[in-house]
């Protein structure tokens, strides 16, 4: 924390003063002491008091009070300018508390006096004083103390000074019960000065727990975008690959590789129905070839070579001469007798 201090030119006004409200005389002859009161007014409402009101009563009037004026604090000050004692314990607080909270903000010591016939015009000097210096903020500070000691807070020069100051002023004057003029124009009032420096600065505590909040959040997203953008890579990836030419054609030949394979249980199937059909066939056709009869001892028997075939004995008469075909080679013989209807040759000569 960087900390300053200007001298501005402090000059000093005199309040001017009232004519006295009593007098007294003494009457030498009896030895009286005589007090002549011009005015009197109820205890805790004085004169200044008085003004003091009739004051308040004009700056509202004015505006001066309008909470629609009130400026927000910046968050993050660089530069804050600071108007009390030199030699005060306020100063002291301010300095403590801002370099604990926010030692990277930069101080500016407006010194002036804060208790006296003087000090109204010395405070009022101080804030214009800092006016130029490119300020984010003002505090307007003084320790504890009485009525007469905070008086000066409460002048008019103080309070317009505060009024027009072009930066936001925070007023931290005496102890939280006490309350000055310039708590009423100043955008925020503070309790004590102490207060004044934990308001106008952030506490580096809680924004290193906020940045370790905010890397933690960030490195959480990023990962989460990292591993979308993975899957999304990899999706896009098996698209290419499903869609490469070698791919395709892997996929295309796998497809006519099964088709082979199906049209070749296919056929295989086919063709055992087929070979069972034909073998079936065969198997009937054997069954009518006349050699497959006559493997069994059946015979052909014709007239002549290539004549018609003999069913019925009637058709031969004695002594024709039939052709006889067996299995294997043919004979010729020669009828003897020709048998009809189960008769026996010894019938047949009979008959």
């Amino acid at each position: 924390m960087a900390f300053a201090s200007i001298a501005p030119d402090q000059a000093a006004s005199q309040r001017g003063g009232g004519a006295d409200a009593w007098s007294f005389s003494i009457y030498e002859a009896r030895g009286d002491l005589q007090f002549y009161v011009d005015q009197i007014e109820t205890d805790g409402v004085g004169l200044r008091h008085a003004q003091m009101e009739a004051l308040k009563a004009q700056l509202e009037a004015e505006g001066c009070f309008d909470m629609g004026r009130k400026r927000p604090l910046p968050l993050f000050p660089r530069r804050i300018g600071v108007v009390t004692s030199a030699s005060g314990a306020a100063l002291h607080d301010i300095l403590t508390v801002l370099s604990r909270r926010y030692p990277l903000v930069e101080v500016l010591l407006s010194p002036c006096l804060v208790q006296g016939q003087q000090a109204a015009a010395s405070i009022a000097a101080a804030i214009q004083a800092v006016q130029s210096l490119d300020l984010d903020v003002l505090i307007v500070a003084r320790g504890g103390g009485d009525i007469e000691d905070l008086w000066a807070f409460n002048e008019e020069v103080v309070a317009r000074a505060v009024f027009a100051c072009p930066v936001p002023v925070v007023s931290g004057v005496g102890h939280e019960t006490d309350t000055t003029m310039i708590d009423y124009v100043a955008d925020v009032r503070a309790a004590t000065p102490s207060a004044a420096a934990e308001l106008v600065v952030p506490d580096r505590d809680e924004l290193n727990a906020s940045l370790q909040a905010l890397t933690e959040q960030l490195h959480d997203r990023m990962e989460q975008i990292l591993a979308e953008r993975r899957q999304h890579v990899r999706t896009t990836s098996d698209r290419i690959q499903r869609y490469r030419p070698t791919t395709l054609l892997a996929h295309h030949r796998q497809q006519v590789d099964d088709l082979l394979q199906r049209a070749g249980r296919q056929l295989h199937h086919r063709l055992t129905l087929h070979r069972a059909e034909l073998q079936g066939m065969q198997t009937h056709l054997m069954a009518l070839n006349p050699n497959a009869v006559m493997q069994r001892g059946y015979a052909i028997v014709r007239h002549q070579q290539h004549g018609p075939v003999l069913t019925a004995a009637q058709q031969a008469s004695t002594g024709d001469v039939l052709e006889i075909a067996l299995h294997s080679g043919r004979l010729h013989a020669q009828v003897i007798d020709v048998i009809d209807n189960g008769e026996t040759p010894t019938e047949k000569e009979h008959t």
